[in-house]
């Protein structure tokens, strides 16, 4: 007797089965640009000192030197996100269907399990918008809501650099030069050994086919294979950025637009404030699974819920 009224479903022999899942945006989290933080917290108190480099007046011997300028420290708070996701498993879930692939009955673990699955994939595509949010300064709700606005809390202005890529006559190697002279003034002591841009698709592609860039371009594709192996990525190395293709879409202001980039650092020592410190307390990486049975009898309904717990690493 067949599993199912439905012979698409019930007991046959089965030759192939495609499972079509959505691509979830892993490219932010694979750069490790976030050091993992294990918090005990629903909060977290980030702390900020400032100092300044003063050039010292010379004196006569045995005269007072100038004063010390003591540095200035400053404390602020925030709340870590609460990201819940639950489901539940109902008889006709289970009752009459085949499993997946198989010939065999579908099983109340196997459900349970492919729907925990669905929702650490949608943690980690939360995780991945949330993350490129942060790196522009300004961290997203799912409905578009600003939940930190790093910006504002640490006083920093983002300035548009325009780099005419329109415009064949372009000198783009010298407008990389003056966007990255322009973020060095910026860097105080923290010590940076690569700066990454995320592109729009538009974007890269008028960047590498510029007239001015087309023939570095060519030459640096020609030893990829030895250095990317079979890593399949649009990615270009120039006067010390590395561009990289960002093809995540959340449909949220997030989003980095097609025609345009984002650029942010490769730090080698500590992160910086403004992009990475904070977003490592404020995100947590690895859900915690959790499950509570109800009504077993039966396989009446199971229900199923993942979120992320305390304590737990940050992003």
């Amino acid at each position: 007797m067949p599993l199912s009224n439905d012979a698409r479903f019930g007991v046959q022999a089965m030759t192939e089965a495609v499972n079509a899942l959505p691509v979830t945006p892993t490219q932010i989290r694979d750069l490790q640009l976030f050091k993992p933080v294990y918090l005990s917290t629903t909060y977290v108190n980030v702390e900020e000192q400032e100092g300044q480099l003063n050039l010292v007046q010379s004196k006569e011997r045995g005269s007072q030197g100038d004063p010390s300028i003591s540095r200035t420290r400053k404390m602020k708070s925030f709340k870590i996100p609460h990201l819940p996701k639950d489901d539940v498993v109902l008889a006709e879930d289970v009752q009459n269907i085949r499993g997946f692939g198989t010939t065999q009955a579908q099983t109340v673990e196997s459900t349970v399990n492919d729907k925990l699955a669905d929702m650490k994939s949608d943690l980690e595509y939360t995780r991945e918008h949330l993350a490129l949010g942060a790196l522009q300064g300004l961290i997203l709700d799912a409905n578009g809501d600003v939940l930190f606005d790093l910006n504002a809390e640490f006083g920093l202005t983002r300035t548009p650099q325009s780099w005419a890529l329109g415009n064949d006559g372009t000198k783009v190697g010298g407008k990389i030069d003056q966007t990255i002279t322009a973020l060095r003034k910026k860097l105080k002591g923290e010590m940076v050994s690569k700066w990454v841009c995320l592109c729009g698709a538009e974007f890269m592609e008028k960047l590498k086919y510029h007239d001015s860039i087309k023939a570095l371009y060519e030459r640096y594709r020609d030893g990829a294979t030895y250095r990317e192996g079979s890593l399949n990525h649009i990615s270009f190395e120039h006067n010390g950025v590395q561009f990289i293709q960002y093809d995540g879409e959340f449909g949220t202001d997030a989003d980095i637009a097609t025609n345009k980039g984002s650029s942010c650092h490769w730090v080698r020592v500590k992160p910086l404030l403004s992009i990475s410190r904070l977003l490592t307390c404020l995100l947590r990486s690895i859900p915690r699974l959790w499950r509570i049975t109800l009504a077993v009898r039966n396989y009446s309904m199971t229900k199923v819920g993942l979120c992320m717990l305390n304590p737990m690493p940050c992003l």
